[in-house]
């Protein structure tokens, strides 16, 4: 019974090796974005924010463009998390790797590389604060 504990932790412990060398590999991964002329290819770097628009997503890029995307911001929520993004609010969904400032407030709001600011709900802000590392 003993050999076999070892043996899942072992396991477990190399998986976790493949999960990281797999989240490495990731940065430069380039995602579809369906809009209603067909599909643009976007790196995951790239995208700065994503905001609902009703059963559209705008997308802020960080060349300054804005791409209006058919998916939900739920669809995208479920995708990026996994990348370093965090839903801060309903309508928002932020990429971390483009967090300049955080301003504290009632729920507080983010600035971002390009100046946008993000209000952040006072229901998200304790998983916001904790991705921050318990900053906030």
């Amino acid at each position: 019974m003993e050999g076999g504990c070892c043996a899942i932790y072992k396991r477990h412990r190399s998986c976790r090796g493949l999960r990281e060398g797999i989240r490495i590999s990731t940065e430069h991964v380039k995602v579809s974005v369906p809009h209603s002329k067909g599909l643009s290819f976007v790196g995951l770097d790239e995208i700065i924010c994503c905001n609902s628009d009703k059963n559209y997503t705008e997308l802020i890029i960080t060349n300054g463009k804005k791409m209006i995307s058919t998916k939900t911001l739920k669809e995208y929520d479920e995708i990026f998390t996994p990348f370093g993004f965090i839903r801060v609010h309903n309508s928002h969904l932020i990429n971390m790797k483009h967090v300049q400032e955080y301003v504290k407030g009632l729920g507080g709001y983010v600035v971002m590389t390009d100046g946008i600011q993000i209000e952040v709900s006072r229901r998200r802000k304790a998983e916001f604060s904790k991705k921050l590392g318990g900053a906030i």
